[in-house]
């Protein structure tokens, strides 16, 4: 029973803290280290855990560019292709 209560008020002051300002913020964090018995980096953290699992993002990876992972490739000034044409063009020389 003490558990559900006190995930209710979490929720409840989680709610609060996402629809804020900053300057609210701190007075929010203050209130509720009072009420629930805990440090303020528990308290935010409990708060962002919370505002996670009630507002989920979707993700989106069709708009997003994956980097390719790895060394990075050489750059090559020539290819086979132009390395045929100045071969041949030295050699007319």
């Amino acid at each position: 029973m003490k558990e559900e209560y006190s995930i209710q008020i979490t929720q409840i002051y989680a709610k609060k803290y996402k629809g804020s300002k900053k300057g609210e913020k701190g007075d929010i964090l203050t209130e509720y280290c009072q009420i629930a018995m805990v440090s303020r980096n528990l308290a935010s953290k409990r708060f962002q855990q919370t505002i996670r699992n009630i507002y989920p993002v979707a993700l989106k990876l069709k708009n997003k560019v994956v980097k390719k992972r790895g060394p990075k490739t050489k750059y090559k000034r020539f290819g086979n292709y132009t390395k045929q044409y100045v071969l041949r063009d030295y050699t007319l020389i």
